[in-house]
């Protein structure tokens, strides 16, 4: 019987120690961008689900506006391409992602290279998650050009302002805050 509890006792170790290899990934790491950044393990996660990555250089540029062609790339295509004619994107690197992004625009023109606004990126999250009915104060769904997706942003905590209140909604939207704000929009089931 001691022969059998020591071999038992062996091959748990062994599963133990052996199992945990298959699960370690090593983080990417960046020139400008440490491990104690707020929104580091949000970063990592995208880019290990190959979503984004850093530049050429090594560095991931955490406080740099996004434009709204690059927040379009980042969280990908839609199955549906727009049938409007955009003025501004003939020739531009990320002319598939804007044609198939779904994202409101007014006109013909998508200005790809301007940076997206707070209340653009909530409008596109909530449509590429079913345009949910949420409920939130008015004080919230009144910052908004759409109340629906201001208060489903609200609601689940994908968006809470800096003081708990403003959302900050005309705002610019850094590299940081939309890895943010796409993993805790993917996180709701």
């Amino acid at each position: 019987m001691k022969i059998f509890k020591r071999v038992l006792s062996m091959l748990i170790a062994c599963v133990m120690v052996f199992g945990t290899f298959g699960t370690v990934s090593a983080d990417k790491s960046f020139t400008d961008m440490k491990s104690s950044h707020w929104a580091w393990s949000y970063v990592q996660t995208l880019v290990k689900d190959g979503t984004i990555n850093g530049y050429t250089d090594g560095s991931f540029r955490p406080e740099a506006n996004v434009t709204r062609a690059e927040f379009v790339k980042m969280i990908g295509k839609t199955d549906k391409a727009f049938e409007t004619v955009f003025d501004d994107i003939s020739g531009h690197w990320a002319y598939d992602y804007i044609m198939y992004s779904d994202m409101d625009v007014e006109g013909n023109k998508f200005y790809p290279n301007v940076a997206i606004t707070r209340n653009d990126v909530i409008n596109l999250l909530w449509k590429r998650a079913g345009s949910e009915k949420a409920t939130a104060p008015s004080i919230i769904t009144n910052q908004s050009t759409n109340a629906d997706a201001a208060a489903w942003a609200y609601s689940y905590g994908i968006m809470n302002g800096d003081d708990g209140v403003n959302l900050r909604l005309g705002d610019g939207v850094t590299r940081a805050e939309a890895s943010a704000l796409i993993c805790r929009s993917r996180d709701i089931k």
